[in-house]
């Protein structure tokens, strides 16, 4: 994948990406400083690359202006307060997938309230954003707990699935820390286990699951029996 960090965006994360094998550029060390935003926006766009930023008002500022090329523009960036409604229609539209799938006790009218949500964001869940032309499509959760980080709350609009969004935001959350990473999803859905695996992640083990869902996560026992857990590279390597 391409992309290019702007100067809000974390530069370490430059460095994690390049090793992960993804093309990077950054603002701060690859362009000329105090860019203006249409210079930006022209360089991600001439050069395909997915924008990686910070900076919450670029995206409502190079739409409202209406600068060229913004309805080609897409951008990773950090979600907000303001996301809160969006975040909320993105994850009980897509969670509709599970309906059928996971056991019916699992299921609930909307899959995640609002209250719920909010307490997630409290406990330290900080939700990234994958934008197209003005819209967020996509949203991916990241949460340090102790010595690793999970990755939570990973959802795309049913209607844009299918187009490696989950992958540009997975790919980006991996570049956000050094700590192993945890995965847990529903034993059931196959399809996103199967995503997974796809990024290099890797099931653990039935007694190995119990016991990282019980120190890592906070969720009724009946979740844990229907739940797995997949693990990253840096996992593996610490545990075996």
């Amino acid at each position: 994948m391409k992309f290019l960090l702007d100067e809000s965006a974390d530069f370490p994360l430059a460095e994690v990406l390049s090793r992960l094998g993804h093309d990077v550029t950054a603002i701060a060390r690859d362009y000329s400083h105090a860019l203006r935003d249409e210079d930006v926006l022209a360089i991600a766009n001439n050069e395909e690359r997915i924008l990686i930023t910070n900076d919450h008002d670029f995206g409502e500022l190079i739409f409202r202006r209406q600068l060229p090329h913004a309805e080609e523009m897409n951008m990773i960036r950090q979600c907000h307060d303001d996301d809160f409604e969006t975040i909320y229609d993105i994850i009980n539209d897509a969670a509709r997938a599970y309906k059928g799938v996971i056991p019916a006790d699992r299921w609930q009218e909307p899959y995640m309230p609002r209250e719920e949500l909010r307490r997630e964001i409290e406990d330290g869940v900080q939700f990234w954003g994958y934008e197209e032309a003005g819209e967020l499509l996509g949203v991916m959760g990241i949460q340090p707990v102790q010595d690793v980080t999970l990755i939570r709350h990973a959802y795309v609009r049913s209607d844009s699935q299918k187009q490696g969004i989950g992958g540009r935001l997975l790919t980006t959350l991996q570049g956000q820390t050094g700590r192993p990473l945890l995965i847990g999803t529903w034993a059931d859905a196959t399809w996103a286990v199967r995503f997974y695996e796809k990024h290099g992640f890797r099931l653990v083990s039935p007694a190995q699951k119990e016991q990282l869902l019980r120190a890592y996560w906070s969720i009724p026992d009946r979740q844990v029996q229907t739940s797995v857990v997949l693990a990253d590279e840096r996992w593996l390597r610490r545990t075996a």
